[in-house]
């Protein structure tokens, strides 16, 4: 979590330089040079800038992407697992058309025909965050619709608005803010994953994506242009992927309980 606030942070609290700063007479230093801490690239950015840079573009698509699932997708898997019936049938009928397209795949797809930018690339991520978050609801909504309280409830004379504000949502909240954490680091990879193709953020922004692919040529070189990113990329994903199913392990125990 340190690492995720010094990306976010980073940039502002230490005086670094400018990330798109070039300077050829210092291209390809390595790490612990004085004035870089993590080197330079081949066009003699600093590493460290421009991956703390780029960090904070990786975590705002990604927060973006996963918000908008929870959202939209949470609304969408509540409203189907609580009414069922028609309602339940079309809209589960939809997510299971664009869960069968791998996620990278559909991403790809939708990135080519919108175009680079930050804007269209947390569009396409959503096409794998909302039907995540609404199957995930729906089947958290179902398990609460049939608890005893809730049938108590509904036989105490409580209207379906009362039953969804007072036991349903809040209990489908815990298990879906849960889940963002696991989203967000798919997300994350999806974005660096279109980025290294030259699908997302194009440069001079720098992403850990677009750093990943600057550094391919680089590696007999300046390998270490390549493996910051490649170990922020992977530490992040793996913090949130931990915390995150830690959290979703609770989450599942107070839904049971309930």
């Amino acid at each position: 979590m340190l690492l995720v606030l010094a990306v976010t942070l980073g940039p502002f609290l230490f005086n670094l330089p400018d990330p798109e700063r070039q300077t050829l007479a210092d291209a390809r230093l390595a790490p612990l040079s004085p004035g870089h801490l993590l080197g330079t690239d081949g066009l003699g950015r600093d590493v460290l800038s421009r991956a703390l840079d780029g960090g904070r573009v990786s975590l705002l698509v990604g927060f973006s992407a996963v918000a908008i699932g929870f959202i939209v997708g949470g609304l969408l898997g509540v409203t189907a697992g609580f009414l069922g019936g028609k309602v339940d049938a079309v809209i589960s009928r939809l997510t299971e058309i664009f869960l069968a397209f791998p996620s990278l795949i559909l991403a790809l797809a939708i990135a080519t025909f919108l175009g680079p930018s930050v804007r269209n690339i947390v569009l396409a991520i959503c096409c794998h965050t909302v039907p995540a978050y609404v199957r995930l609801a729906r089947a958290n909504a179902i398990k609460i619709r049939n608890s005893d309280f809730v049938v108590a409830a509904s036989l105490a004379g409580a209207n379906v608005g009362y039953t969804l504000r007072r036991h349903i949502v809040p209990l489908v909240l815990q298990s879906l803010l849960a889940y963002g954490l696991l989203a967000t680091g798919t997300a994350i990879v999806i974005e660096s994953s279109l980025s290294f193709l030259g699908l997302g953020v194009r440069p001079p922004q720098s992403t850990w994506g677009n750093m990943l692919a600057d550094g391919k040529t680089e590696l007999a070189m300046a390998s270490h242009v390549a493996f910051v990113p490649a170990i922020l990329l992977f530490l992040t994903v793996l913090n949130l992927n931990l915390v995150g199913e830690g959290l979703r392990m609770r989450a599942d125990r107070k839904v049971g309980a309930a």
